[in-house]
């Protein structure tokens, strides 16, 4: 005999929603001011969350976006009358490499672990 597993009710109590959104709100605030100072530039930023390969059903807008991974340029907004300088993307790209990058991944490590 197959045990069929019911779907919870939804019970808009336990959302977090508000709290996810103050999350949000302080990593914005952190990187915005973190990117700006690094590049000596004002920069804009936008929260967004990849989930590549996923359907995604959009039931009401949000500060956070929310995509896919295909077209990341039109979910981004950006317009190509309104593009970043060459020197500004090589100066984005080298901060966010220096902070993202301060871990030898271990998937690629060389030395083999013996059994």
């Amino acid at each position: 005999m197959e045990k069929v597993i019911q779907p919870l009710d939804h019970d808009i109590t336990r959302e977090a929603t508000s709290s996810i959104r103050g999350y949000v709100y302080q990593a914005y605030q952190s990187i915005l001011a973190w990117m700006s100072s690094a590049v000596g530039e004002q920069v804009y930023v936008r929260a967004v969350l990849a989930l590549p390969g996923w359907y995604i059903e959009r039931l009401k807008s949000s500060d956070v976006l929310l995509f896919n991974g295909k077209n990341p340029l039109a979910w981004a907004g950006i317009k190509p009358e309104n593009p970043l300088s060459d020197s500004m993307i090589q100066r984005i790209v080298h901060q966010i490499d220096q902070k993202c990058r301060d871990v030898e991944p271990a998937a690629y490590s060389k030395e083999k672990k013996s059994n």
